[in-house]
């Protein structure tokens, strides 16, 4: 039972990482001027930086969720206590640093992607899968 409680604790402690990754896709028809990417277009060597599908508002929401989901995590904390490894009394700075770093390691896969020529949005395993929970972490 004690394995169990620490794989959901570390399941719920992500929450905030799963949400900012998720972000950027569920958002991506709404407000079109912050579509900018986030590397202005720049090259390096002849190829783009990030790429076209790094975008600001990708940044912004991914913040915004992950600060939305470690504030959701303090409100609720005397439910969930038993799998809280934090007690969420720093839910801003928690939800901030856990968004922007998963969207940090995204970015940085993005960056080596592009390096290596891997077509945007081809898969690149395992690093699809575990680029925002290195950079959240």
């Amino acid at each position: 039972m004690e394995a169990a409680l620490f794989i959901l604790g570390c399941f719920y402690f992500m929450l905030p990482a799963y949400f900012a990754n998720m972000a950027p896709v569920i958002v991506k028809g709404i407000l079109k001027p912050l579509a900018f990417p986030l590397d202005f277009n720049k090259q390096l060597n002849g190829k783009p930086l990030f790429g076209k599908n790094k975008t600001f508002r990708g940044l912004i929401f991914a913040v915004i969720f992950g600060i939305a989901i470690a504030f959701l995590q303090h409100y609720f904390y005397t439910s969930f206590r038993a799998i809280s490894f934090i007690d969420y009394s720093s839910w801003l700075l928690f939800g901030f640093l856990m968004g922007f770093g998963a969207i940090f390691g995204d970015l940085v896969k993005s960056f080596i992607k592009r390096r290596l020529d891997v077509t945007p949005g081809k898969m690149f395993f395992p690093w699809d899968q575990l680029d925002f929970i290195f950079g959240a972490l």
